[in-house]
């Protein structure tokens, strides 16, 4: 294999991958304090690899996304 001299690494969730433009359209979701942003973004690629993780289940129950406080790293241990 060759060696792979620069990479982006992103934290985000693939909603869409089309194979013929090279482009993955994604959903992040950014927290400040109490509050929340969902965005969307799409991202162009010439190798992609899909890793797979855990995803927060907010069992459906609305506003959870926006104004929940996520404690997945330290950061957020330490925001709250």
């Amino acid at each position: 294999f060759a060696c792979i001299r620069k990479a982006n690494f992103l934290e985000a969730t693939a909603t869409n991958i089309d194979t013929k433009t090279n482009t993955v359209t994604c959903e992040s979701v950014i927290c400040e304090g109490n509050s929340c942003d969902i965005q969307d973004f799409s991202v162009q690629y010439d190798r992609l690899v899909v890793a797979v993780g855990a995803q927060t289940n907010t069992f459906g129950i609305p506003g959870v996304k926006e104004y929940c406080n996520y404690l997945r790293q330290v950061e957020d241990a330490r925001r709250v």
